[in-house]
């Protein structure tokens, strides 16, 4: 069977582009026709998620813990969110305000006009950008905390395991979900509600996912892969990987194991001189144009449409 791969190549350094023009990244569904893919040169990029409370360079630890109040709305095959971090001092009192606002949140599956809601005495509406659809800004002793609202897809474990990363705690499994969550229901919608406390910083950080606890990286887990030598006749075919057994490859020489976690089916880096590049395989859900978008938003460049998604993707068999 021939499957599809899509890559989506946006250049940050320009000593990497002939050295990864081999390069793989798998994304999810197919492409329309087959055009010249498109390269930008653009400034050191800032990471960006789209539940984000801020926007910023790769985060250092906090001094406190940090809290998130996390809300999934399933609607059709993308999910709502609603999120709130920050200093867990702040934060924890604010747990069943939250709860009671997000009970306010109508959203029309017909309609894509995005979620309505009531909002409480002395918390504003601001505009979203890109990624947000709006931002809910509550005030506070220090600074105003905000509630990032925002749409996309992805399944719901994995999207709880991303806020559970970013706070640097480990990744739970299907079944310990209804321990670690509760449903609450959003107009004609179940939602699940998370909150979690940890010493991350609750926002994204690293290529494309920082390592768990100690933010250092770990070693390639017993169950990956194993790189290939370079070529010769006489090589047996790239082995399976216990971790997917859809998954096999013929890792180029030069490429080195790189920084495994709980998302990566396969990690490898790439140096050239000073230049280092990260390459991740990896599997999440969501529609091809916001995963293109969402890669787009972490080097800082505006999102595309369907039109222009043409582009900038080209469509390979594997």
């Amino acid at each position: 069977m021939v499957s599809s791969l899509v890559i989506c190549r946006v250049h940050k350094r320009s000593a990497m582009h002939l050295r990864l023009a081999a390069s793989f990244l798998v994304a999810i569904a197919g492409c329309g026709q087959e055009e010249p893919i498109t390269s930008y040169r653009v400034k050191k990029p800032e990471l960006v998620d789209p539940t984000l409370t801020a926007v910023t360079s790769a985060p250092s630890a906090p001094a406190t813990e940090q809290q998130t109040l996390g809300l999934i709305v399933p609607v059709g095959d993308k999910s709502w969110f609603l999120k709130l971090t920050g200093d867990a001092s702040a934060v924890a009192p604010l747990e069943q305000a939250f709860i009671d606002f997000a009970m306010s949140v109508k959203i029309d599956s017909k309609s894509d006009k995005g979620p309505t809601w009531t909002l409480p005495t002395g918390w504003k509406e601001l505009p979203g950008n890109g990624f947000r659809f709006a931002t809910i800004q509550i005030p506070a002793d220090s600074k105003p905390l905000e509630i990032s609202v925002s749409e996309a897809g992805g399944d719901l474990l994995s999207n709880v395991n991303r806020w559970r990363q970013q706070l640097r705690l480990s990744a739970i499994t299907a079944s310990d979900l209804p321990s670690t969550s509760k449903t609450i229901k959003v107009g004609e919608h179940e939602a699940t509600f998370v909150s979690l406390v940890g010493k991350g910083s609750g926002q994204m950080g690293g290529a494309p996912f920082a390592p768990f606890a100690g933010g250092s990286g770990a070693a390639l887990p017993a169950d990956h892969p194993p790189l290939t030598s370079p070529a010769s006749e006489n090589r047996p075919p790239p082995a399976k990987s216990a971790a997917s057994s859809d998954l096999q490859y013929d890792a180029p020489p030069e490429w080195s194991p790189g920084k495994a976690n709980a998302f990566s089916l396969a990690a490898f880096k790439v140096v050239d001189g000073a230049a280092q590049a990260d390459i991740t395989v990896s599997t999440a859900g969501g529609e091809l144009l916001a995963n293109v978008n969402r890669w787009r938003g972490q080097l800082a460049l505006s999102p595309i449409d369907t039109a222009e998604l043409t582009k900038s993707v080209q469509k390979i068999e594997t």
